[in-house]
């Protein structure tokens, strides 16, 4: 299993242009709103598995499966918040687009071998990072 300890660093302009090249390849770049479901199904050939208590026992509403084939979602998420839903569909993919040579690098085939990777990777470049109101606000056109 190969390890890198970063993810490498996208700015907020390198995100945009990989968001909207995406799109753009879709067609969908003055879509809205976006039919996530479909891309994720009929255009990426990706499953889309919701599991009860998804949330409660991993305290996140979605994950993208190690393999990149599949996202799992929480299962009151999927049935009743549906905007939510819909974001945590489109956030996974978006680790998908932005992350895809880290996932295909680390050589990671179980759920150990995620959780290995996971904690080797440098704290100050974790995928996940919260960010400020400001700097959501710059986000947004």
């Amino acid at each position: 299993m190969n390890i890198p300890r970063k993810v490498p660093y996208l700015s907020y302009e390198q995100i945009g242009e990989i968001s909207y090249n995406f799109l753009s390849e879709h067609g969908l770049e003055k879509q809205i709103p976006i039919d996530i479901e479909s891309i994720l199904e009929f255009d990426l050939g990706m499953g889309i598995i919701p599991i009860p208590g998804f949330q409660q026992n991993h305290s996140v509403e979605g994950s993208l499966s190690i393999d990149t084939k599949t996202i799992y979602v929480d299962e009151y998420v999927f049935r009743a918040v549906e905007i939510r839903y819909r974001f945590t569909l489109a956030h996974e993919l978006g680790h998908l687009l932005l992350h895809k040579e880290f996932f295909e690098g680390t050589g990671v085939s179980s759920i150990l071998d995620w959780k290995r990777a996971y904690r080797a990777i440098s704290e100050n470049s974790y995928m996940e990072k919260r960010i400020d109101k400001d700097n959501l606000m710059a986000l947004i056109p």
